[in-house]
């Protein structure tokens, strides 16, 4: 949300650079948050093996529902490794952690560089 109001108001300074530096660290230290995500957000479509990424399976590797259902349901939190996992994609937690604390405060310069040429604007 905030790489886009950065561009719709035509700021092209550090903090957008450092906002897409920081959204492509967290993705490239977190890669499996947002497919873990999705299966959370749509549980209901992957208790019955129609999610987004199971359909694909089933289209791709020739699986049928109830494996694709099976590959892609169940987690959860191993606190002797810090690691998360939601069907077969798996969270480091302390590095999902600290990439989200930089992605926080890239978000917040952001949102500072968004304040600061408003009120240029009103000047």
């Amino acid at each position: 949300m905030q790489a886009k109001e950065l561009e719709l108001l035509g700021i092209h300074d550090g903090d957008q650079k450092r906002l897409a530096q920081e959204i492509a660290e967290f993705d490239a230290a977190v890669p499996a948050a947002k497919p873990g995500r999705d299966i959370l957000e749509h549980f209901d479509e992957y208790a019955r093996g129609e999610g987004k990424l199971q359909r694909d399976a089933i289209r791709d590797l020739g699986l049928d529902v109830f494996e694709a259902a099976a590959m892609f349901w169940g987690g959860g939190f191993d606190p002797s490794t810090q690691r998360l996992t939601q069907g077969p994609f798996v969270i480091v937690v302390p590095d999902a952690v600290n990439a989200a604390a930089r992605l926080d405060r890239a978000i917040y310069a952001a949102g500072l560089a968004v304040d600061r040429h408003r009120s240029d604007q009103t000047r």
